[in-house]
């Protein structure tokens, strides 16, 4: 077996055919002169059978056989002739990056970077050299040397997305999370397709407790790499803890409001000395005004005179902390609207306008009140959705900036089915109403939602769901279908969850007033914290404006 070559500078093995040391760069075997100088070649044959070259060296004893040869180290350092190293090829500089790498991957990390830095003696602004450099630096513990070198490399080539993301990698191994978020956003501000970049990004802002800002990162790795397991099993990890962290802070503002509620109750019956189930009675409702008199004789003069017949109707006053539906005759219905923040439940059957009723209320509250309302459909598509709300009239273009209709199943998308399902669900409309801070929600259908959330406690599932939509702080309108059961004449409406569940319930339904004559009737079947008529009323849709009235028994 050929002993390997000693190289005289720096003492490194070298294989028995290196012609160059490949830690320093010393040349093993001496050069050949060139033109008619040169030196005889002799060729020797040793036992084995093997081919050596050999060349004549003036001014020495005999034949010196080259570096190549068995007996190389047994020659006296003295007989070798002192030459300086030939400047590296690029072929030279790719060989030893890729002997670097090898040395890193087998952990000699010393080796790797004194062979790094012998690039750099004579090309210090090679990047590849100090590319692999850092990485023998940072695998070898040494993050802060090797932050340094990328430091050097961003300065050299500011434009190369790949440094400023192995630059992040660094200062995040090193725990500097707002340096590395900011790299992080350089890298992909010149790159926006760095789907591994974008999940690195999230997990610096779950550190930085930043769980918005994560959750939105993930959505985007998933939106370039949806198959990306990491971030999805992280995104339903955050949401599951943003959704307890959202319902833990409502119920700590609830319990807030509650001691305020009973402080301001103790100070009035200490300042009235009534008792306390005196101040804790239930509140007025709302008010129904009186005509407005006229202000002076002249205007009394020119207003007009109710028509013969007819009684003036009253004006009624709009009532603060209300949602107007616009449709004629329902409010009145209402005392008032629905009031705000209220999770209302809207059932009924195929056919009975529950998504135009919806549809209707955002409109009207986008185009009329400037309210930003959103709709989120789980059975139609956004764009056959708000072409049978025009053929209704409904001033679904009125307010383009404020209405706003999305696609249900793309928003869940990614989502588990599981009992997770619906906090992770609710954190994508909490970052909706962070983005669109809509006043009104629409969800069509729960029907929809207990497709795809297939949840194994139903009655558990819809109370998570209320709880976060109340959570939100808007107006919520649940969209459900409800069979007609009629049994001799009369409706049964059953035991639902949601019913028990949801502040308010409107039922819809198909009223057979002839063996030909159908008609569309509605009923508040309950609306906390308002009185309401609980009668049924008749269902019209005329000239754009929904509208009901007084039904006639039959």
């Amino acid at each position: 077996m050929k002993e390997p070559i000693v190289c005289p500078v720096c003492n490194a093995t070298n294989k028995p055919k290196a012609v160059t040391c490949r830690v320093c760069g010393e040349r093993l075997v001496e050069r050949r002169e060139k033109g008619g100088r040169k030196a005889p070649v002799v060729l020797q044959r040793v036992m084995s059978g093997e081919m050596f070259s050999a060349v004549v060296v003036s001014g020495s004893e005999g034949v010196r056989r080259s570096r190549s040869a068995l007996d190389a180290p047994a020659l006296a350092p003295e007989a070798a002739v002192p030459t300086e190293p030939e400047p590296l090829s690029d072929a030279d500089v790719s060989r030893i990056v890729r002997e670097v790498l090898g040395h890193s991957q087998r952990g000699d990390f010393v080796q790797a970077i004194a062979m790094s830095d012998r690039i750099l003696a004579e090309r210090p602004r090679d990047t590849k050299a100090l590319i692999v450099k850092a990485d023998a630096l940072f695998r070898a513990g040494h993050h802060r040397e090797a932050a340094a070198v990328f430091d050097a490399l961003v300065g050299l080539d500011p434009e190369n997305a790949k440094l400023w993301l192995d630059r992040a990698r660094i200062q995040k191994a090193m725990e500097e999370f707002p340096a590395a978020l900011q790299s992080y956003d350089t890298a992909l501000a010149l790159d926006a397709k760095l789907a591994d970049g974008w999940y690195e990004r999230a997990l610096v802002l779950e550190s930085l407790k930043n769980l918005p800002g994560a959750i939105e990162s993930l959505a985007k790795t998933l939106e370039l790499k949806r198959d990306h397991p990491q971030a999805v099993r992280k995104r339903v990890d955050l949401e599951r803890v943003q959704s307890r962290a959202a319902v833990q802070s409502v119920a700590d503002d609830i319990e807030r409001e509650i001691a305020q509620i009973e402080e301001r109750a103790r100070a009035r019956v200490a300042a009235n000395g009534a008792a306390a189930g005196d101040v804790l009675a239930e509140g007025p409702q709302a008010p129904v005004a009186e005509p407005e008199a006229p202000a002076t004789a002249e205007a009394a003069a020119a207003a007009p005179a109710p028509a013969a017949g007819s009684s003036p109707k009253p004006r009624r006053e709009r009532v603060t902390g209300r949602v107007f539906t616009y449709v004629d005759g329902l409010d009145e219905a209402l005392n008032g609207g629905i009031p705000e923040g209220h999770v209302v439940v809207v059932a009924g059957p195929p056919g009975t306008l529950k998504s135009s009723v919806c549809l209707s209320v955002l409109a009207f509250n986008a185009a009329k009140e400037g309210r930003r309302v959103l709709y989120v459909s789980f059975e139609e598509a956004p764009d056959t959705l708000g072409m049978n709300a025009r053929s209704l009239g409904l001033p679904v273009d009125d307010a383009p900036a404020l209405l706003r209709i999305v696609d249900g199943r793309a928003l869940a998308d990614g989502l588990a089915a599981d009992e997770g399902w619906v906090d992770g669900f609710a954190a994508r409309l909490r970052a909706l109403r962070a983005e669109h801070a809509f006043e009104i929600l629409a969800l069509d259908s729960l029907d929809g939602i207990e497709a795809l959330g297939r949840f194994p406690d139903r009655r558990r599932a819809i109370f998570r769901l209320f709880e976060h939509l109340r959570g939100l702080g808007a107006t919520a309108l649940v969209v459900t279908e409800r069979p007609d059961l009629v049994v001799q004449g009369v409706v049964i409406t059953g035991r639902w969850a949601e019913d028990f569940l949801a502040d308010g319930v409107v039922q819809l339904r198909h009223h057979f007033v002839s063996d030909v004559e159908v008609q569309r009737r509605v009923r508040v079947v309950k609306m906390r914290g308002t009185r309401h008529d609980p009668s049924f009323l008749s269902l019209l849709v005329e000239d754009g404006r929904l509208r009901v009235t007084r039904a006639m028994s039959t």
